[in-house]
């Protein structure tokens, strides 16, 4: 089994960041089957414990998509207990127009009305009496990975859910992110749990970290897998007072529920280029698992952020990444 997780990483500084790297990339000359193509933006308000997200997943040389949406209130067992879960697994790669717009077969349409600034998202499914209709919108440039293959951004979020009747407003920032151009295998890995944390305190405080647990935190798998605290850590930068650092070192905790295994809190302490530390701790307050990913268990969840030293309180997502192996040792073992 392979044991990296490659198209993680990235600790060499910032890439350049383009107009049309919201526009499909494609082939690029690249023949591997795995070579994925993917958009990711989230929604939530936290009063009513809504969170959701939107997820274009592409294999340019399968000419095969994977796409939909989700939106859960609170937690949940199972991905179909979802108030909203469309995912249409397999559809032909022909979803853009000819201004690079996407259209998936499910109805979901995101119009990139000024390209890494401003897109429109909307989509309606009668049938759950779910719809959405969401602006994102950039407050910061793309932090985009050395590699250029790779970025995150944060985004303002306006719009409007409605569900069953009830509009529920959408006013929150949120964290977006891009890949292309990369093979991702879907075999089983012998590793730990990877999760992915985003969050934002303000258009002036916003982060992306990366990691798997640090085994001197004492984690669960700590002696079963080969990961030491260097390693540990993979991607992240802080976007804060006017200034986008990367992350050079991080170390972090996450608990896991007993059964479930589903993230429940995490403890981060990461320091960025300029020597600054962030003690963070993150309590994931609405949770579902999804499984768009075959070979893996996905847990995805709105997460609340404290900051030591800082007033305010954070918002933003989780997405926990597990395997056959890990699951199959630790279901019922974790927390």
């Amino acid at each position: 089994m392979a044991q990296e997780l490659d198209w993680t990483a990235d600790s060499k500084g910032f890439g350049l960041a383009r107009p049309s790297d919201d526009f499909l990339h494609g082939r690029c000359d690249i023949t591997d089957p795995s070579l994925t193509e993917t958009w990711f933006w989230a929604f939530q308000q936290a009063e009513a414990g809504l969170h959701g997200f939107v997820y274009i997943w592409l294999h340019p040389n399968l000419d095969v998509c994977m796409g939909g949406l989700f939106a859960h209130f609170g937690d949940k067992a199972m991905m179909l207990a979802c108030e909203l879960s469309d995912f249409v697994t397999y559809a032909r790669a022909d979803i853009f127009d000819a201004a690079g717009n996407i259209t998936l077969p499910n109805g979901l349409r995101i119009a990139f009305e000024e390209p890494m600034q401003r897109a429109r998202i909307t989509y309606d499914n009668p049938v759950r009496g779910f719809r959405l209709d969401m602006i994102q919108q950039a407050f910061m440039p793309a932090a985009m990975r050395s590699n250029n293959k790779h970025f995150e951004q944060g985004m303002r979020c306006t719009g409007t859910v409605a569900y069953e009747g009830r509009d529920y407003a959408l006013d929150h920032l949120t964290v977006r992110d891009r890949s292309w151009q990369e093979p991702r295998s879907e075999a089983g890995l012998a590793l730990p749990p990877y999760t992915w944390m985003t969050g934002a305190f303000s258009e002036d405080f916003a982060f992306t970290v990366a990691a798997h647990d640090d085994p001197a935190r004492e984690p669960e798998w700590r002696g079963v897998y080969a990961i030491d605290s260097e390693n540990a850590f993979k991607d992240g930068w802080v976007h804060h007072g006017g200034r986008t650092e990367k992350i050079v070192a991080c170390s972090k905790l996450t608990r896991r529920h007993p059964d479930t295994l589903a993230p429940r809190d995490h403890q981060v302490t990461m320091t960025t280029q300029s020597g600054r530390t962030y003690r963070l701790q993150g309590t994931v307050v609405s949770v579902a698992p999804m499984t768009v990913w075959h070979n893996n268990l996905l847990h995805v969840g709105l997460t609340r952020w404290t900051c030591e030293g800082m007033d305010g309180i954070g918002w933003g997502d989780t997405q926990e990444v597990k395997w056959n192996d890990y699951v199959a040792r630790f279901a019922g073992r974790a927390d």
